[in-house]
């Protein structure tokens, strides 16, 4: 079947989100995808340059054309998958939400890479912040 459509979200949407997004566009080009912040502080703004950087040097995913955008209301009627980058995201996201789309909403890291035993993805951006 059609894969599912996914949005990322983070804070921000210049880190984490905009990470995830370029490496799921790149591993699954037939996916709709897109990243969002649950604030809109950055909306416009590219992807951080050290992001970028490390983006393109470990994945080699060009983050170039990101643009920082906050999460919207049909966001969340869009996509199958909202996919909270960390769980203050994710608690933000379940007050933005309406009611019957909220089994959309998950935890990025232990619903897909449990091994990593991490519950949260570091934000490199506000770490200690």
């Amino acid at each position: 079947g059609m894969a599912p459509s996914v949005i990322f979200v983070c804070l921000g949407n210049i880190n984490r989100s905009a990470v995830a997004e370029g490496l799921l566009r790149k591993h699954a080009p037939g996916t709709k995808v897109k990243s969002a912040g649950t604030g809109g502080h950055f909306a416009g703004h590219p992807a951080s340059a050290e992001m970028r950087a490390a983006a393109k040097a470990v994945a080699n995913v060009d983050l170039g054309g990101h643009r920082a955008k906050q999460v919207q209301a049909q966001d969340f009627e869009e996509f199958d998958l909202v996919l909270a980058m960390d769980s203050e995201n994710l608690s933000d996201l379940r007050g933005m939400c309406p009611f019957h789309h909220q089994s959309k909403l998950h935890l990025f890291l232990p619903t897909y890479a449990p091994q990593l035993g991490m519950q949260d993805t570091p934000d490199p951006y506000f770490v200690g912040g």
